[in-house]
């Protein structure tokens, strides 16, 4: 009985362990990580209908899109140290996140589709990085930079960079 009992825990104990370094591998340097919130965003994943509300330290993948509601902000920083935040009602999906620790390549591509988005990129060190904000009718690259990106509900863009 007591052999079947330490059995057991050893067993779950190992699942556990198993589980853990398995979810460590699927949030890794290419995630974004939330670090603030005001108020309430979601983010969707391509093929699941609902939503989940993000909270500070979620992170955010390739693919994914978020959502910021009335009244609300969100702060994301990429494993670089590369800072973007986002304004009530602005919608917007990572359509890249890459980050090769190795070479110090970083490709961040996001669609902004309405809001305003504000970022504090990191100089890019390599000639095959890139920061690319992308809009209805525009896109800002930029190499290290602090700037700004509105996108009203008619798709006009402003792109101001301080």
């Amino acid at each position: 009985m007591v052999k079947r009992y330490v059995g057991l825990v050893v067993l779950t104990l190992v699942l556990i362990c198993v589980s853990l370094s398995a979810s460590a591998e699927e949030s890794g340097p290419n995630d974004a990580v939330v670090t603030a919130i005001q108020g309430s965003a979601r983010v969707y994943t391509v093929g699941v209908a609902a939503g989940r509300a993000l909270k500070k330290g979620d992170r955010v993948k390739k693919e994914q899109e978020i959502k910021v509601a009335e009244q609300s902000r969100i702060e994301l920083r990429f494993s670089d140290g590369t800072v973007m935040r986002l304004s009530e009602r602005s919608h917007v999906k990572m359509s890249e996140l890459s980050f090769n620790k190795k070479t110090d390549d970083k490709n961040v591509k996001i669609d902004l589709s309405v809001g305003k988005l504000w970022a504090n990129v990191k100089k890019l060190t390599t000639p095959k990085s890139s920061v690319e904000v992308k809009t209805s009718n525009a896109v800002a690259g930029v190499r290290g930079t602090v700037y700004r990106v509105n996108v009203e509900e008619d798709k006009s863009a402003l792109v101001k960079v301080y």
